[in-house]
């Protein structure tokens, strides 16, 4: 008598939710006339396991490998990136340079030094784009030997005073090269400007 069609099958009470079409999940609330049909769902979460988080301080950047510190810069204007620090890293052969956005996340752009860098390999397979993130941990050793032992490859562990390493295969980790590193001080590279790095004149020695 009130004009509308009834819908076939429809009941009240948890059984409506039988009678959803298959492409609505169960406890997807379609509107305020099936809150009290359907059953709330909990997705199930897994139990963690023990990893690395007693020995992650915090995640610190995001690293863009690029052909040109310089012909990146404007990208780096437009996101409103402020200069941190940087050097020419000679043992690896390309230099890194750090900006700190509004919101205090850090973007990092690294480029080759020589034809011969890794970097540049990296760049001639793959092209310009992301190429690592970091995460600051306390003991990049005991990091590397527990990621190991939970059946993640790793790779170019070093140990320095100033800057320890060691990376998370991309096979294991989704596609993406993690870096897990230490270092004791976070204004260690301080003191340059933007141009005396681009100019060469601050050198990592880590």
């Amino acid at each position: 008598g009130s004009g509308f069609e009834r819908l076939p099958g429809r009941r009240r009470g948890s059984q409506a939710a039988n009678n959803l079409p298959n492409e609505y999940p169960r406890g997807h609330v379609l509107n305020s006339r099936h809150r009290r049909q359907l059953p709330t769902v909990l997705p199930m979460v897994p139990k963690p396991a023990a990893g690395l988080a007693d020995l992650i301080e915090r995640f610190d950047h995001i690293s863009l490998g690029v052909k040109s510190v310089e012909a990146a810069l404007p990208l780096i204007n437009l996101l409103g990136a402020t200069f941190i620090n940087g050097a020419d890293h000679l043992r690896n052969d390309f230099r890194w340079v750090q900006f700190q956005l509004t919101d205090g996340s850090r973007l990092e752009l690294i480029a080759p030094l020589s034809p011969n860098s890794f970097l540049q390999r990296f760049l001639d397979k793959r092209g310009e784009g992301l190429h690592h993130v970091t995460y600051k941990v306390t003991d990049v050793e005991a990091a590397a030997a527990r990621a190991a032992s939970l059946g993640y490859r790793t790779s170019g562990l070093h140990l320095h005073p100033t800057w320890s390493e060691v990376f998370l295969h991309p096979g294991e980790a989704h596609g993406v090269v993690i870096q897990l590193a230490a270092w004791p001080d976070d204004n260690l590279w301080s003191g340059h400007t933007l141009e005396d790095v681009l100019a060469g004149r601050s050198i990592d020695d880590s």
